[in-house]
């Protein structure tokens, strides 16, 4: 059986594929997610004909509802537990 996790979060989307065999356990493929929110931003305020977009938006940080200052409230400061997990099944040890 093959098991796709997804860790949804704020300012990321983590991920997780692993194959079941019994009682053994596979990681298949792990990553991240990121959005590349400059780049998405500045094509919204193009196609739109909105500039005034990119006013909501400063080096890839949303700063609509916080301050740039303040942009640490976007980044993940703390690996989320499925993460870890998967860190933990993937880092080279053998099942006993």
């Amino acid at each position: 059986m093959i098991i796709l996790g997804i860790d949804p979060g704020i300012a990321t989307t983590g991920y997780g594929v692993i194959q079941k065999d019994g009682q053994k356990l596979t990681a298949l493929d792990y990553g991240v997610i990121a959005p590349r929110l400059q780049v998405l931003y500045e094509w919204s305020a193009r196609e739109l004909g909105l500039p005034r977009l990119l006013g909501l938006i400063r080096d890839g940080t949303p700063i609509y509802a916080w301050s740039y200052a303040d942009r640490q409230v976007w980044r993940q400061t703390r690996d989320s537990l499925p993460l870890r997990a998967l860190r933990v099944a993937t880092s080279g040890r053998e099942e006993q």
